[in-house]
């Protein structure tokens, strides 16, 4: 009954959002929060034996109970009159599209700039300048957007902690490990399916220029926030790449279930606990359901795919210790239309250019609580290990936010998910320049109302100073 691997891959090629018609479909079903291991179990034995499913995938984290499987409409409307079932949704595809340029810049040097050296000499109290950053990096540790743009070159200022004892678990369509701006901080956490998740003996991703160009903006000695931070490799996405023509930017889509986000989650948090790194690390999420093509209207694409599950699990992480950055998604619609945006156990981020204009593309509104770069941005390539490429979107605008939590954390002992948020949007500055209107997509012309926060991502380096434990 469950989706195993290669017939997994095959679904994905496969799926539509028409699926719900047909005979069987996949289904999340979350239960009531507190149930004890013998009602939970129950609830599984009930299925098995009188909805003749041998078995189904479980997700649990403390409180949470969740599990996937296909179902006809018959069972779906037994197990919607369970008492001790919360709620029911469509197991739906989770996807983050990006458009990616041709390769501009290989790298001659086998290590960055220098950053790697003033990393290792600096003295420990010290802030480290970054000289021919990208300008994502620079506008992090900017007070002010400048007046004028088109710079050859930015800085980017930073303390030398630089994120050093934190993890990211970045839950994507894999990483290169073997890129340069990574060192050895890298390591491969998972391969998560809907119902497994495994860890290969060697290094596998094929085509991960998403997560790879992702890592590179949270944690790579160039491309950076957190150049001493390290970097958990959790896959929950494939990707299918489209090359129209080879002088026209290459349109890929990173395809993922439900499911599988949720299995990659539960990983996740099974692998800070085990490993004593809650407290010490975050989640980035640079994926999220997308309004369907056959939904051609603004108002159709209402409640979108919103995603119970990922909300209810969301808060689980939170309370258990760990904040969850994700993307607001790139379809100019409400991001509060996506379920889990818009929570304290979420951390949403849109997307500003390089002007500090809102991207046309970044959802809005009140599910976004910050704003970070997302428009060409340049971070490591997966194809060439000393490379970079410029890539664009709200997952690009997240890395930078789950840099800064890591930068955060190491600099000023944060450990707690709550604080760890505030202390994010105390230090953005209010200048970003949002949009009133929709200018693109289904949204065109439509008043935002409310508009989008106008916080944007501030490292604090110039205002005040952050707060370092060691003065």
């Amino acid at each position: 009954m469950l989706i195993f691997k290669h017939a997994f891959l095959l679904s994905l090629v496969s799926y539509t959002v028409s699926a719900a018609s047909s005979e069987e479909s996949g289904y999340v079903i979350t239960l009531k929060p507190g149930l004890s291991d013998r009602q939970a179990e129950s609830h599984y034995g009930w299925i098995k034996s009188q909805l003749h499913v041998a078995e189904v995938a479980k997700y649990h984290i403390n409180t949470f109970r969740a599990y996937s499987g296909k179902f006809d409409q018959q069972a779906i409307n037994k197990i919607k009159s369970r008492p001790e079932v919360q709620t029911v949704e469509l197991d739906v595809m989770m996807t983050s599209s990006s458009v990616m340029k041709p390769k501009i810049q290989k790298q001659k040097e086998r290590t960055p700039l220098n950053t790697e050296l003033m990393m290792t000499s600096a003295p420990s109290n010290k802030e480290i300048t970054q000289k021919n950053a990208p300008w994502g990096l620079s506008r992090l540790s900017s007070l002010k957007t400048p007046g004028f743009f088109g710079k050859k070159s930015y800085d980017y200022t930073y303390h030398s902690s630089a994120g050093e004892g934190t993890w990211a678990y970045v839950l994507d369509d894999g990483i290169n490990l073997n890129h340069q701006d990574f060192g050895r901080r890298v390591t491969l956490g998972a391969i998560c399916y809907n119902d497994t998740c495994t860890t290969p003996s060697r290094h596998r991703a094929a085509n991960a220029y998403h997560g790879t160009h992702v890592a590179g903006t949270i944690a790579g000695s160039k491309y950076g926030v957190a150049k001493k931070a390290k970097i958990v490799d959790v896959r929950v996405m494939w990707d299918f790449p489209n090359v129209p023509d080879k002088d026209k930017p290459r349109v890929l889509k990173q395809l993922g279930f439900l499911s599988t986000t949720l299995n990659g989650l539960t990983w996740a948090f099974n692998d800070m606990r085990d490993k004593h790194r809650i407290g010490k690390s975050v989640i980035n999420l640079s994926l999220g359901p997308s309004c369907p093509d056959e939904k051609k209207t603004f108002d159709e694409c209402k409640d979108f795919a919103k995603s119970y599950a990922v909300k209810y699990i969301s808060q689980a992480l939170f309370k258990a210790g760990i904040l969850v950055i994700a993307a607001a998604g790139n379809q100019g619609l409400p991001a509060e239309w996506r379920g889990h945006h818009g929570q304290d156990g979420v951390l949403t981020v849109g997307a500003i250019d390089e002007k500090g204009n809102e991207a046309p593309f970044s959802n809005y509104g009140e599910g976004v609580d910050i704003l970070a770069p997302g428009v060409g941005i340049l971070s490591a390539d997966f194809e060439d290990v000393h490379g970079g490429r410029l890539m664009s979107g709200t997952s690009m605008a997240t890395p930078h936010v789950t840099g800064l939590a890591l930068y955060l954390m190491a600099l000023e002992g944060i450990t707690d998910p709550g604080l760890l948020k505030k202390r994010i949007l105390d230090l953005a500055v209010d200048d970003g320049k949002v949009l009133s209107k929709g200018v693109e997509g289904r949204g065109k012309g439509k008043l935002r109302k409310p508009p989008t926060t106008k916080r944007r991502a501030y490292n604090g380096i110039q205002k005040g100073k952050p707060r370092s434990r060691t003065g």
